[in-house]
């Protein structure tokens, strides 16, 4: 028994180079590949090829596609590693949704005439599919870009009324029963005004685009009518007091 182990030990060091189909992945139409494969002799030192053969390419339905799409560099970057790179723009037989297989065809190595898979690749034949999203179709403005379905937000409608979603409302300050509020309007500047402040009597200052809003204030202040200044207890009801009892 151990002689017979020891006999398949030997034969298997014989057999010398050990060839793997490395798989390259799931490519896009049209790339170049490339990738290293090794040569080593019955003793497991690397070796050139005594002759080169041919690396060709072959189709999952056994179409070749080889033509001259496959540059073969012998011992590069040292002896017994070899580089190869396949351009899959090369001819009309590198075709989406199908695997491809490089092989090396009657190669001398070692005194050995050898025939291997080298590599494997796919040319968009595992892409995922997102023409559908929730069984429904997908629509794309832009060619292979989804568009986002944003009509809806925690399910009520969102309007718009140029293509962009219009902002409601943005609790600014407080709570729900007290807060300071700016529509889409004060964001963008169709309206300077602040709006709807609940709670709080507006004030008429600009504050968008760079607009002075203390000479406004200051106006809407200095300007008030004395008759309008009837809050209890406010420095502007003292005020108009004070000028009507000196007759101002």
């Amino acid at each position: 028994m151990k002689q017979f182990i020891l006999s398949l030990i030997f034969i298997f060091i014989l057999s010398g180079t050990a060839f793997s189909a490395q798989y390259q992945g799931d490519i896009a139409e049209d790339a170049t590949i490339t990738f290293r494969w090794n040569t080593s002799g019955a003793n497991g030192a690397s070796i050139t090829r005594g002759t080169n053969g041919t690396v060709k390419v072959i189709r999952d339905d056994g179409t070749d596609c080889t033509g001259t799409s496959v540059t073969d560099t012998e011992d590069s970057p040292d002896t017994g590693i070899h580089l190869c790179q396949i351009d899959t723009n090369d001819n009309a037989n590198y075709t989406t949704g199908h695997d491809y297989t490089v092989w090396l065809d009657g190669a001398t190595i070692d005194s050995q005439v050898v025939n291997a898979a080298l590599a494997e690749f796919s040319i968009e034949n595992r892409f995922t599919n997102v023409s559908k999203y929730g069984g429904n179709a997908v629509t794309a403005t832009v060619s292979g870009i989804p568009d986002v379905n944003v009509t809806y937000w925690e399910d009520s409608a969102v309007s718009d009324s140029d293509g962009t979603p219009d902002v409601n409302q943005i609790t600014v300050k407080g709570t729900d029963s007290d807060s300071y509020y700016l529509t889409r309007e004060d964001l963008v500047g169709e309206d300077t005004s602040m709006q709807a402040m609940t709670g709080h009597v507006p004030a008429d200052c600009e504050l968008i685009e760079g607009a002075d809003a203390t000479d406004t204030i200051r106006n809407s202040v200095w300007n008030a009518s004395a008759s309008a200044l009837t809050t209890v207890g406010s420095i502007g009801l003292k005020l108009a007091s004070y000028l009507n009892i000196y007759g101002y």
